[in-house]
């Protein structure tokens, strides 16, 4: 999750516009931090992405679409611009540049109230997933990409299509494991 960011990193990092998508009603000059994060241990997705109690409170990004993403997410949060404060590490979680952490953020300006899922800002969340090999799971038009163990058993992208765009992992890998079960599918491992 951390790799530290050297000076002139840090300088540039700063020098950057940053956004966070998120907790709704904050005004300008509010303080994102812990208070506004979810705690890890009552959050299935943050339990399942390995957070833990230690993780930084704040997540920001240079990129207004993907914090749009996060915004919508919980159910129509917050978009706001805003200002690290303390220490900067990247999230390895992603490419490098699109996500990074900080204990604190001030919100400097308030972008967008009650976020609704949109079409953009769902495709930039779900661009930036990758399966183990480093593949991309969702293409540019937003359909599945097989992961290295669908390729495996001949899986392609064709019929991923059939599950619809921006379909959740889990629905079609327990459909794959469920058609292995049937002996529709003969690797175990989807």
């Amino acid at each position: 999750m951390k790799k530290q960011h050297d000076q002139d990193e840090v300088q540039q990092l700063k020098a950057q516009t940053f956004f966070h998508g998120g907790a709704a009603g904050l005004e300008v000059g509010a303080i994102l931090d812990r208070k506004h994060w979810q705690d890890p241990t009552e959050s299935v997705g943050a339990q399942i992405l390995g957070m833990h109690p230690e993780t930084p409170a704040v997540f920001i990004t240079p990129d207004a679409d993907f914090a749009e993403f996060f915004a919508a997410a919980p159910g129509h949060g917050d978009l706001y611009r805003v200002v690290p404060i303390g220490e900067i590490t990247v999230d390895e979680d992603f490419d490098e540049g699109l996500s990074n952490a900080c204990a604190s953020a001030e919100v400097v300006e308030v972008l967008a109230r009650g976020v609704e899922r949109t079409e953009k800002n769902q495709m930039a969340g779900h661009q930036v997933m990758r399966w183990t090999d480093g593949a991309k799971v969702y293409g540019p038009e937003g359909y599945m990409l097989p992961s290295p163990q669908m390729r495996a058993v001949g899986i392609d992208e064709e019929y991923l299509r059939g599950y619809g765009w921006l379909v959740p992992v889990p629905v079609v890998t327990e459909d794959l494991m469920m058609k292995v079960m049937r002996g529709e599918l003969s690797h175990p491992q989807i």
